[in-house]
């Protein structure tokens, strides 16, 4: 098992939006579906409602 840990910096950090950032975690989720991989979305603080609605709308964890 291969263990991948992704933290959503806050997007105005480095001008991304945070629906890009949730996109490349979607896209490398599914490219890899198929490689045991254990991700983790790590939140500094409270976690995000838009990460919590990520999860819950895409199948890909």
């Amino acid at each position: 098992m291969i263990l991948r840990k992704f933290t959503a910096f806050n997007p105005g950090v480095f001008g991304n939006e945070a629906s890009w950032i949730l996109d490349a975690i979607r896209i490398s989720v599914e490219k890899f579906r198929n490689v045991p991989l254990d991700v983790r979305i790590v939140s500094y603080g409270k976690s995000d409602p838009k990460v919590a609605d990520f999860i819950q709308g895409h199948n890909c964890f």
